[in-house]
């Protein structure tokens, strides 16, 4: 799981397994954005599922989430195949909203999804892959649609922006889709072609994305290369940028760069004036642990405000 799966578990790890099963599931393996709610996004499905990979409990759940997006990653409003559009769950039915809210991050973090079912061992997960390979394939090819000359995905077609956090997930999900090629469907070649491309992406971040001016990497740049320098007095999205850099790989963890990051980056995310508070803890947790910063583990599980807040705790700690 994002190679970040360590030893041991939380006591807490069935309550929080068991809060997403018994909050965030809706009908057909939807799991939703928000507890009790309605709204479904692949994307933050995707996280959600990912953490309860990680605890290995639910597995079910992880299935039928798996298989709902891939029978909705397709037709959608983007014009990018692959890509299940965000909308609402009203009993047995899915209501689109016409749009995902981007495609690249949509499909790289599937495939992170995808990648732990096939490491898990489980079988039947690995069967699901397997039967469903063409649809993996399909959701693989849609990361990269809105690659462009700079190495850099726009987030999606209509809306020709690169958000570092997006190309982030996709560099990382392009190094899991390139294992899960070889392992699930021993792939060697398109798993080789995968590898390249998310050094391309890397290389993006590296030259378009990283300020040098300001040692921390601009927030999202227009079709034109440009973008303002990160804020890191603000946590969404440029403070968090700089710490999913690190969970994402971008920067080794043991570098002085992410130690540099993850100390300026940190005070916005622990006090955030707005935004998603219980995901930018649970992240810097992270963080902290994969550069080896002393800080006390907490693994108290509190019912957070979105589920797959529950999930990156569950990746945290494990």
């Amino acid at each position: 799981m994002l190679g970040l799966l360590r030893g041991g578990t939380s006591p807490e790890t069935p309550a929080a397994a068991d809060w997403i099963a018994g909050h965030c599931r809706a009908a057909d393996g939807i799991l939703t954005i928000r507890p009790g709610g309605h709204y479904v996004s692949g994307y933050f499905g995707n996280i959600t599922a990912q953490g309860l990979l990680a605890s290995g409990e639910d597995l079910g759940l992880v299935r039928d989430w798996m298989t709902w997006y891939m029978d909705h990653a397709r037709g959608s409003g983007s014009g990018v195949d692959g890509v299940p559009d965000d909308g609402t769950e009203r009993g047995s039915t899915f209501v689109s909203r016409g749009r995902p809210d981007s495609t690249d991050a949509y499909g790289a973090t599937f495939l992170i999804l995808a990648n732990a079912a096939e490491r898990s061992g489980n079988p039947m997960l690995r069967a699901l892959l397997v039967e469903r390979k063409q649809d993996v394939l399909r959701i693989a090819s849609s990361i990269l649609a809105t690659l462009q000359p700079n190495g850099l995905t726009f987030s999606r077609p209509q809306h020709p922006f690169a958000y570092a956090i997006d190309n982030m997930q996709v560099y990382r999900g392009l190094l899991d889709g390139a294992a899960l090629m070889e392992s699930a469907y021993g792939a060697s070649a398109r798993a080789g072609t995968m590898r390249a491309e998310a050094a391309v992406v890397h290389g993006g971040i590296e030259h378009v994305l990283w300020d040098e001016a300001t040692q921390s990497y601009r927030p999202v740049v227009n079709a034109q290369g440009i973008g303002a320098p990160a804020d890191l007095t603000r946590a969404y999205p440029d403070a968090l940028a700089q710490v999913m850099a690190i969970v994402y790989g971008i920067v080794s963890p043991t570098s002085v760069r992410a130690s540099a990051l993850l100390a300026r980056a940190s005070a916005s995310l622990l006090v955030p004036v707005d935004g998603d508070v219980a995901e930018y803890r649970q992240l810097v947790d992270l963080a902290r642990e994969m550069t080896g910063a002393p800080f006390p583990i907490d693994t108290t599980f509190d019912p957070p405000p979105i589920c797959a807040d529950a999930g990156w705790y569950l990746i945290r700690t494990h």
